[in-house]
């Protein structure tokens, strides 16, 4: 569900819906930043930990109509 939320607003962003004169504008952005571990003698680097990739994703999405703007930001550390 959450994907198809966020697949939803990504392609949403890049439209332009109108209301009477004012256009209402959403733009936004997703970043996402994976690292994996793994064990590499040549270094000494350890056995990682349960948790072999992780990652941290923000989603910004930005609405604006005449001099109003409102903004969401969501984070996600896994």
């Amino acid at each position: 569900m959450k994907r198809i939320l966020l697949l939803t607003f990504v392609f949403i962003s890049s439209f332009t819906l109108y209301s009477q004169d004012n256009p209402i504008e959403i733009h936004g952005n997703f970043e996402l930043n994976m690292q994996s571990y793994r064990v590499d003698s040549t270094i000494g680097a350890n056995e990682p930990t349960p948790e072999r990739v992780l990652n941290n994703a923000y989603l910004n999405l930005l609405i604006t109509k005449g001099n109003f703007t409102a903004g969401l930001r969501y984070e996600s550390y896994l």
